[in-house]
C-alpha cells in the first residue's frame, strides 16, 4: 500500500495522514524510507535488495544479540527511495517486520568519522493515545529530553506511516562506543519523571553496528 509519506506492510495495514505540527521539533527528512527487521535465516540477501528499482541508499544493521537479548530479529535493513517505494518488494520471511517511516532528525550527525555504536528502540504507544497524540508527545516532549543523553552523537525519530498492531515507529541513536551508550542508559534510568506524559506502552531495544 503506497501513501503520500510511505507504506506499512503487514496485517491490518492502513494509511495514516501525516500530522500538521504547529511548532515541530526536529527536521523532517525527504524521501521514502523502508526498514526491514528480519528474523535469523529469513528474507533476501542484501546483495539482492540492492537491485530494487529506485533504491537510493541502503544500510545493513547487524543486531548484537548479546546486547539485545529480547530481540527476535538479527538484522535491520534500512532502504531509502528518493521518489517512492519500488513497485514490488521481495518477501522478508515469516515473522519479519517491514515498516515505512517519516524520518525526523533531532540531532544531526557530527563531523568526522561516523559513530559506530547504534541503538534502535521500537516503540508502541500506550493505551489511550491515538496515533496523532502519540507522535506529537514523542516528538515535542520526549525527544528534547532524550536529546540531552550522555555523549549522544546522532538522533533520529522514525514515525510509522501506517497502522499495525505491532509498533508505532522507532528511534535511532548513535554513540562512539557501547560503553557511552550504556552509561547514557544508566543516567537516564537514574533521573525518571522528567516527562509530563510517558507516551510509550512498550519498547524493544536493539543494539547494533552499521554496515554500508
Amino acid at each position: 500500500m503506497i501513501g503520500r509519506r510511505g507504506v506499512m506492510l503487514g496485517a491490518g495495514a492502513a494509511l495514516v495522514a501525516a500530522p500538521a505540527w504547529a511548532s515541530p521539533v526536529g527536521r523532517e527528512l525527504s524521501g521514502y524510507k523502508l526498514t526491514a527487521f528480519m528474523r535469523p535465516g529469513t528474507g533476501p540477501q542484501p546483495l539482492d535488495l540492492r537491485r530494487l528499482t529506485g533504491l537510493g541508499r541502503m544500510v545493513v544493521n547487524r543486531i548484537d544479540q548479546a546486547r539485545s537479548p529480547d530481540s527476535p530479529y538479527d538484522t535491520a535493513i534500512e532502504m531509502w527511495f528518493p521518489v517512492g517505494p519500488p513497485p514490488t518488494l521481495p518477501s522478508f520471511g515469516t515473522g519479519s517486520l517491514v515498516m515505512a517511516t517519516l524520518e525526523v532528525e533531532i540531532r544531526a550527525p557530527p563531523p568526522g568519522p561516523a559513530p559506530r555504536a547504534k541503538r534502535m528502540g521500537l516503540v508502541r504507544r500506550r493505551e489511550g493515545l491515538d496515533r496523532f497524540a502519540f507522535q506529537e508527545t514523542w516528538r515535542q516532549d520526549h525527544a528534547p529530553i532524550a536529546d540531552e543523553g550522555y555523549r549522544l552523537r546522532r538522533y533520529i525519530l522514525n514515525l510509522s506511516q501506517g497502522s499495525s498492531p505491532d509498533w508505532d515507529g522507532y528511534a535511532e541513536m548513535w554513540w562512539d562506543n557501547f560503553a557511552d551508550m550504556e552509561e547514557a542508559s544508566r543516567r537516564l534510568a537514574a533521573t525518571p519523571g522528567r516527562e509530563p506524559v510517558n507516551p510509550f506502552g512498550a519498547v524493544l531495544m536493539l543494539r547494533m553496528t552499521e554496515e554500508t
